[in-house]
C-alpha cells in the first residue's frame, strides 16, 4: 500500500517547464517574445531563464534583446510559477515600480503556461483605459515550439 501511495505521489509531481516558450500578453493579443527556461546544471531544484523580447518597435530599448529571468520559484506539487524580469522593466521605463517589473505569476498545467503579469505603463498597449504606474494583464503560452502568431484583428 505504501509503495502505491509513493508511486502516486511521484506521478503527481509537476516537472519544471523547460524549453523555449513564446509569450503572449493581454489575452493572446500581444506577442512579447520567447522565454527560455532550463534547470540549473549546478544546483538541483534551481532554475534559470531568459526572455528575448520581440523586435516590436513599440518595445523601445528592450526590443530584440535578451534579459535574465530572476527570482524563479516553482512548486512541483501544483505547477505554480513566479518570476520577474526587473532589468527589462527598468530599461523600458526607469520610473517603473516593483509590482510592474514584469512580475509573472501563473501556473503550468497540461503543457501550457498562463497567469497574470505586472507590466510597465503602456507596455504592449492596446486600445483601452490608460494604466497608472503599470498594468496587470494576462499572459499565456501554448507550449515550447508554439509558432509565433498574432491573432487577426
Amino acid at each position: 500500500m505504501h509503495k502505491e501511495e509513493s508511486e502516486k505521489s511521484k506521478q503527481s509531481d509537476v516537472e519544471f517547464p523547460v524549453g523555449d516558450w513564446p509569450i503572449f500578453i493581454r489575452t493572446e493579443y500581444v506577442y512579447i517574445g520567447h522565454l527560455n527556461f532550463a534547470k540549473s546544471p549546478n544546483s538541483p531544484g534551481q532554475y534559470v531563464g531568459a526572455l528575448r523580447f520581440d523586435e516590436n518597435p513599440q518595445f523601445g530599448d528592450i526590443a530584440n534583446l535578451p534579459y535574465p529571468v530572476e527570482n524563479i520559484s516553482f512548486d512541483t506539487g501544483s505547477g505554480h510559477i513566479n518570476f520577474d524580469i526587473a532589468s527589462a522593466a527598468l530599461q523600458y521605463d526607469p520610473s517603473t515600480t516593483g509590482p510592474y517589473w514584469f512580475v509573472f505569476d501563473g501556473d503550468y498545467e497540461a503543457g501550457e503556461l498562463q497567469g497574470t503579469v505586472g507590466v510597465p505603463k503602456d507596455f504592449g498597449k492596446v486600445p483601452g483605459p490608460p494604466g497608472g504606474d503599470g498594468d496587470n494583464v494576462t499572459w499565456t503560452s501554448k507550449g515550447p515550439g508554439d509558432p509565433k502568431h498574432k491573432p487577426s484583428k
